[in-house]
């Protein structure tokens, strides 16, 4: 037993210089100096790497910061193209109602049909670039007669009257239905449209319809092909001078019943005193 025992303390203390000669070992100076370069070289590579990760999320922060930047200015440019359309629309909104305003005023203010055909041609002519214009009038419901003209170089009494039915300017009045023809033959408009010797390459025929009524059409050439902008004034003025006309010729129609009313008692009573006088 007490062998074991002596047995066991060597063990113990064997143990304990081992383990206390490596620590002094590990811990001598010059160890010491190794265990902290090692530890600085950790520390630094560990570092290096930390810096690495921290770039990189710096650049991918730059980069999305960028990218976020660029969108904004793209949206503002996208939006400032919008409003810069939206003022041109309106622009042109602006400038089709100042027409419509000089039409109606135009209408009231003419004096004849004739003025009103002429002045209503003229004052389109520069917002649709026409070449020439011509208005027609209704005359004994089967035929129409040229009223009205604009940068016509001859005399409207030298065009014929057009039969309803022939003709392009025949066929809308005819079916009451607009028209237009693009890439113009040379010789087309001279035979069909009687717009003279231009030779333009888009022509539009409107009629003027009020109340399903017939009053007349207008025919405008053209160099450049008129947008759907250009088209809708066409429309309303259409509209505008059938109403207008219309209203022109009823109220001639009323002076003339009213006229023949006047000056039929005149001759009635004219007639009483001669016979007066012969009874006498």
């Amino acid at each position: 037993m007490n062998k074991f025992k002596g047995l066991v303390f060597i063990t113990i203390i064997s143990t304990i210089t081992v383990v206390g000669t490596f620590i002094w070992s590990v811990f001598s100076e010059g160890n010491i100096l190794k265990i902290q370069v090692l530890i600085c070289a950790v520390s630094g590579t560990t570092g290096i790497v930390a810096s690495g990760i921290l770039q990189r999320k710096i650049a991918a922060q730059k980069l999305k910061s960028a990218q976020k930047l660029l969108q904004e200015k793209e949206n503002i440019k996208q939006e400032s193209k919008e409003v810069k359309a939206l003022k041109i629309k309106l622009a042109k909104e602006n400038e089709y109602l100042d027409r419509i305003n000089s039409l109606n005023a135009l209408i009231e203010e003419s004096e004849s049909i004739e003025e009103i055909s002429n002045q209503s041609l003229k004052l389109i002519s520069e917002d649709l670039q026409l070449c020439q214009g011509l208005f027609y009038l209704v005359k004994n419901k089967n035929e129409l007669t040229a009223l009205g003209s604009y940068a016509f170089d001859k005399s409207l009494d030298q065009l014929p009257s057009i039969e309803i039915g022939v003709g392009i300017i025949g066929q809308v009045a005819q079916m009451k239905r607009a028209f237009s023809l693009d890439s113009i033959p040379a010789d087309f408009t001279k035979v069909v449209s009687g717009l003279g010797e231009s030779k333009p390459n888009h022509l539009y025929v409107y009629p003027l319809i009020y109340k399903d009524e017939l009053i007349g059409v207008f025919e405008v050439s053209t160099f450049e092909n008129i947008d759907d902008e250009g088209k809708k004034l066409l429309e309303t003025l259409s509209d505008k001078l059938a109403s207008g006309i219309h209203f022109r010729l009823e109220k001639k129609r009323l002076e003339e019943a009213l006229s023949k009313i006047k000056t039929k008692p005149s001759k009635e009573s004219g007639d009483d005193s001669d016979e007066k006088e012969v009874i006498e």
